[in-house]
């Protein structure tokens, strides 16, 4: 219709109601659509799923499809394998054997940002994996991050942790018990040095040294 007959084209596109080619409760681009009029008035597309969410009768949103689209939608479903990775650079690995040699990656999927159900199911089985790793290292990490903290001395970090800046943001991480990177720490070494005075003076060679001997002592 957009070459044979531009303006109707341009008029039933108009009319089409808000949303229309994705689903706006989720997001998510879908194929058939419920049309709902919202509590504003606005009359929206939403996919079949959510409409059940929102609180529409299931029954008669089957009652929409045909019976070849729901046994396509069932056979789809079923065909799907939720314990692999749908893409990335593990994309068709299983995730429990990902997680074997990769446990990092699990982890940041755990937590990363997912809308369709295929990652979501997915998504679930990382959290799954991971749940044991985190009870096992969080106790190791806080204490770490706690005997660093006592390295700098607790109002120092509390001081850094006032400032918008990098040194900031590396106190800001001790004090919620996230471990810095060790280049994070070295930087911030020099940085609380500096308060005792300018670089290679001997106030600030005394201070680094304290506090590198004693972030030494935690690493041993």
């Amino acid at each position: 219709m957009a070459e044979v007959n531009p303006t109707s084209y341009s008029l039933a596109l108009a009319a089409a109601p808000a949303n229309a080619g994705y689903c706006s409760h989720c997001g998510r681009g879908i194929m058939h659509h419920v049309i709902i009029r919202d509590e504003n008035g606005v009359v929206r597309n939403i996919g079949m799923d959510c409409a059940a969410k929102v609180g529409l009768d299931a029954d008669q949103i089957r009652d929409r499809l045909t019976d070849e689209q729901i046994a396509e939608r069932k056979r789809r479903l079923e065909a799907t394998d939720w314990s692999v990775f749908q893409f990335g650079k593990y994309q068709g690995r299983a995730v429990r054997d990902v997680f074997a040699e990769d446990p990092g990656y699990v982890d940041w999927f755990a937590d990363s940002f997912v809308q369709d159900e295929g990652r979501l199911r997915t998504q679930a089985l990382c959290k799954e994996l991971v749940a044991p790793m985190h009870a096992a290292t969080r106790a190791a990490r806080v204490s770490k991050c706690q005997a660093i903290i006592a390295a700098f001395g607790e109002d120092t970090v509390r001081a850094c942790a006032e400032d918008e800046n990098f040194a900031g943001n590396v106190c800001r991480d001790l004090l919620a018990n996230r471990e810095p990177s060790d280049r994070a720490i070295r930087i911030l070494i020099e940085i609380v040095a500096k308060y005792s005075g300018r670089r290679n003076s001997k106030a600030y060679n005394a201070a680094y040294e304290a506090i590198e001997e004693k972030l030494m002592a935690i690493a041993a």
